[in-house]
C-alpha cells in the first residue's frame, strides 16, 4: 500500500473514497479513533494499492482541474425540484422551482483538493 493523500475529515474522505471506487480502485482509509462523537472531525490518511497509485493520483488530479463552468454545467443539470413553503394556503398548485445540488466532484473543489 502507498499513501496517496490526507483528507481533513471524514466526510472528506468519503468523497475522495467514492471518487476513487467509481474509477476502479479501492481506497483504505485510515485514522481517527473508532468511536462516536468527534471523530467524524479527525483527519483520514488514505492509501491505495502500489500499482493504483498513479492512476489514482490521476483521478483526484482530475477533480482539481474541474472548470468553473463545468461546475456550473454540473450543478444545473443536478437541479431538483421543490415544494412550496409551509403555510402557503391557497390552495392553487405551485409552479415547480430549482435548487441547485452539487455533484460529487465538485466537493473536491470546494475543499481544495
Amino acid at each position: 500500500m502507498k499513501y496517496l493523500t490526507s483528507a481533513n475529515n471524514e466526510f472528506e474522505a468519503t468523497i475522495i473514497a467514492e471518487r476513487l471506487g467509481e474509477a476502479g480502485i479501492s481506497p483504505l482509509v485510515q485514522g481517527g479513533p473508532s468511536g462516536r462523537g468527534i471523530s467524524v472531525a479527525i483527519p483520514r490518511d488514505i492509501y491505495v494499492e502500489d500499482q493504483d497509485f498513479e492512476r489514482a493520483h490521476e483521478v483526484l488530479k482530475a477533480a482539481e482541474d474541474t472548470s468553473d463552468e463545468e461546475l456550473a454545467e454540473l450543478s444545473d443539470a443536478a437541479a431538483q425540484p421543490t415544494r412550496a413553503e409551509r403555510g402557503d394556503n391557497d390552495g392553487k398548485p405551485h409552479e415547480p422551482g430549482e435548487t441547485p445540488v452539487r455533484k460529487r466532484r465538485a466537493w473536491g473543489r470546494i475543499f481544495g483538493r
